[in-house]
């Protein structure tokens, strides 16, 4: 992790949706370096034929190298982010 934090607990389904990305992604779309806190509007695709498309707001997080390592090993070294679909929590 370059930047931020990693998924955790505090990812819950009522919490606000958050994003990982990698540094391609920042270098593209964030010449300044400065992600952490910043908003991305991602398509979530529609519910319905003739339905408007739906875009879910996801907070930045955390920065991960565009290199290939440890739990992101199969993330492409292109810009990209790294979305949390569930959290499950084991106790």
């Amino acid at each position: 992790m370059l930047q931020g934090r990693a998924f955790s607990e505090q990812d819950q389904p009522h919490s606000q949706p958050v994003v990982i990305v990698n540094e391609p992604f920042v270098h593209r779309y964030f010449p300044d370096g400065n992600v952490i806190g910043k908003h991305l509007l991602v398509y979530g695709g529609t519910s319905e034929v003739g339905q408007a498309p739906k875009f879910f707001e996801q907070e930045i997080v955390g920065v991960v190298s565009g290199t290939r390592g440890s739990a992101f090993q199969t993330l492409p070294r292109r810009p990209c982010t790294c979305l949390i679909h569930k959290l499950q929590v084991s106790s």
